[in-house]
């Protein structure tokens, strides 16, 4: 019980740099999974970023639409959302299968394209990532959207348009900061440590959680019945 102890005493290693940009959204992704799965290996991942990024520099990408392009036609990545509870819905959120497998959910690639966006100094927004899988880049010109979905593909106005009709209804298309980003996808991690009950983990993701949203009362809940049911009643409050 002492190794799951330690493992509980997790929150010590977040650290909430500001501002919170996608750089910040993938370093700390990297943190998590260290913690999360003994068996993870951070500097594979580095070198992989770092091998992305100079594969782009080496060939001048830093035009959004030729860089989407390197992303999803010669690297080979696509969005792809497994079933919840299988080992391909969780190896679509875990950052080091994403790369290795070149294919994962929305959230991630949102994190792993605007990782490098931002290292090339590209002002990426993210637009109801999860939902319509669009990001949104911001020129002095004129805006661009692009389509996660599609492969990377540049969206007309019109297709913009209808993206926006859900049900019949119409959505706007909202900005989401990268910090409100990251809470969603800890809470997707939450769902399938839930659904393996892991509990441990499922502890560590919402403890994340409220080290950005301290006063969430479904994520305090939550973790509350987590810890009582794992008769940690110490911690319930």
């Amino acid at each position: 019980m002492q190794v799951f102890d330690v493992q509980l005493d997790h929150t010590r290693y977040f650290v909430r740099s500001l501002p919170f940009g996608f750089k910040s959204m993938v370093d700390q992704s990297i943190e998590f999974w260290r913690l999360a799965d003994s068996n993870f290996d951070r500097r594979w991942c580095e070198k992989r970023l770092q091998f992305y990024f100079y594969d782009l520099t080496a060939n001048g990408e830093k035009a959004m639409t030729k860089m989407l392009k390197v992303v999803f036609s010669d690297w080979g990545f696509k969005v792809h959302i497994g079933a919840p509870g299988t080992q391909e819905s969780l190896e679509g959120l875990r950052i080091a299968d994403v790369l290795k497998n070149r294919r994962g959910h929305p959230t991630v690639l949102v994190a792993l394209i605007g990782y490098l966006t931002q290292k090339l100094e590209i002002d990426l927004r993210v637009v109801e990532g999860d939902r319509h899988g669009l990001l949104k880049v911001i020129s002095p010109d004129e805006n661009w959207y692009f389509s996660l979905e599609k492969g990377g593909e540049r969206l007309s106005t019109e297709q913009v348009l209808e993206s926006m009709q859900l049900g019949g209804k119409t959505e706007f298309l909202e900005e989401v900061s990268k910090e409100r980003l990251f809470v969603k996808y800890l809470e997707q991690i939450k769902e399938e440590f839930v659904l393996r009950q892991d509990w441990a983990n499922s502890i560590l993701s919402l403890s994340w959680i409220l080290e950005l949203q301290p006063s969430s009362l479904k994520a305090i809940g939550e973790r509350a019945q987590l810890y009582f049911k794992l008769d940690r009643k110490r911690h319930c409050l």
